[in-house]
């Protein structure tokens, strides 16, 4: 891991070197910005595999530094690496006996943003941009937490994705996007390779647009065909002998499905597993997804409101048209929709939110199976249908701002022992909550 920290500084040092270089030369504009975080807080209640786990204290360092090259009037690369020191959170006392290695802290090193942009148009507002590479992209600003499901979220196995102070979804690959009538009307499309998730590395097609109606309304709607392409057919539709269990729902029963081979001979030992519909279409997916924001400040004539406040906003996603056998037989099963409201504090915080959400799957938030099966069914009972998210944030002198949250999300733990991740959601039930507290220092 030293290494690779001691590779990131070369590569800054000398990306630092070549772009001085570049400008004695022919004189490129150079923006710098950077961070330094510290959070900190605990999972009061929650769970760690099959370990409640109580007052569980985390901790994660963050910084970054951010290089804007503007190398032509319609051209720049932006290269942002960042480093985080991660402890991990988990059940203590098997961790003690099992896995002592993972209470040391791990470095990580990875790119907030590699990206080229090329811009047609005004430089505030092009008229087209493309950008191609690695690039955090979000449509719903409004959230603090839950929300863009499209591409924060998986349709089979139905999955969502959410992380304290992170409402972007990193992508790779390119987008297209375009503004008319300064901005009123704003689409992207993106064309993108999955980076994170397994199957890894298949082709997605999405489109996103947003309307902006005077300083009260904004509305925004989005498709994705998820896994359109794959680049390894049999990982993504399944299409492979293997081996797994079935956890209901309804009465947690384990029933054994022996082989499946569909590339040819199919043979099973329960009546129902004769319905492939679950599992021979895979991962591919369509999704689509609704949003909108209401702002009524400019109705009232009453400065003494902060920018952000009395911000009513929400989503509704659509996780997958297609209804598969007994896995994913109802579409309203596969729907989660949010709501917020930023609540007016006249100017004493920047933000006060409070977001609902529901999650309306009758399968737990888990991923075991896909990463150990590469198969694209659930595991266990959802029993925590709701879920809720308090945020606040006040800027201090531009350059210090404090930022806390108190949740019931979708958080998943961090451990830095591979063979002891816990691939389900730590808040898996309705008493789980924990509170996370931030100082940044940018510039």
């Amino acid at each position: 891991m030293n290494n690779r920290i001691l590779l990131a500084a070369v590569l800054c040092i000398c990306l630092s070197s070549g772009l001085a270089k570049q400008e004695r030369s022919s004189d490129p504009k150079l923006d710098f910005s950077g961070f330094v975080s510290f959070e900190m807080g605990r999972v009061v209640n929650g769970w760690f595999k099959t370990h409640p786990i109580r007052e569980v204290w985390q901790e994660r360092m963050m910084g970054g530094l951010s290089v804007d090259a503007k190398l032509k009037d319609n051209f720049h690369i932006i290269i942002n690496p960042e480093f985080a020191l991660l402890f991990s959170t988990f059940d203590k006392f098997d961790a003690y006996n099992a896995f002592r290695e993972a209470f040391v802290p791990a470095w990580s090193v990875y790119p907030g943003r590699m990206e080229g942009v090329y811009t047609v148009g005004d430089d505030e507002m092009p008229f087209l941009e493309l950008g191609m590479g690695y690039f955090p992209y979000t449509y719903n600003t409004s959230s603090t937490n839950f929300g863009n499901f499209l591409f924060r979220g998986t349709a089979y196995p139905f999955l969502l994705y959410n992380g304290f102070d992170g409402i972007n979804e990193s992508l790779l690959g390119f987008r297209l996007s375009n503004n008319l009538a300064k901005g009123v009307f704003h689409q992207d499309i993106l064309f993108t390779s999955e980076a994170h998730r397994i199957p890894s590395q298949d082709f997605s097609l999405s489109y996103v647009a947003q309307a902006t109606m005077g300083s009260v309304l904004k509305v925004g709607a989005g498709i994705s065909f998820d896994h359109l392409l794959s680049v390894d057919k049999l990982e993504t539709e399944n299409n492979e002998e293997v081996y797994f269990y079935f956890e209901s729902p309804a009465d947690s029963a384990i029933e054994r499905i022996d082989t499946l081979t569909i590339l040819g001979v199919t043979s099973h030992d329960t009546a129902w597993a004769k319905d492939t519909s679950y599992y021979d279409k895979g991962f591919r997916a369509v999704k689509a997804m609704l949003h909108a924001s209401v702002d009524p400040k400019s109705l009232i004539t009453w400065d003494a409101f902060g920018p952000e406040d009395l911000l009513f906003y929400g989503e509704i996603a659509m996780m997958g048209f297609e209804n598969r056998g007994e896995f994913y037989s109802k579409r309203s099963e596969r729907m989660p929709w949010m709501v917020g409201f930023n609540v007016p504090t006249f100017r004493l915080l920047d933000v006060l939110s409070l977001e609902l959400e529901h999650y309306p799957s009758p399968w737990k938030n888990n991923y075991q199976k896909v990463y150990d099966k590469r198969i694209a069914i659930p595991v266990g009972e959802n029993k925590a249908e709701w879920r809720w998210s308090i945020w606040a944030e006040k800027t201090l002198d531009e350059v210090v701002v404090l930022k806390a949250m108190m949740a019931h999300d979708h958080m998943f733990t961090n451990t830095n022992w591979p063979d002891f991740v816990d691939r389900k959601e730590a808040l898996s039930e309705k008493r789980n909550w924990h509170y996370r507290v931030k100082i940044v220092f940018r510039y």
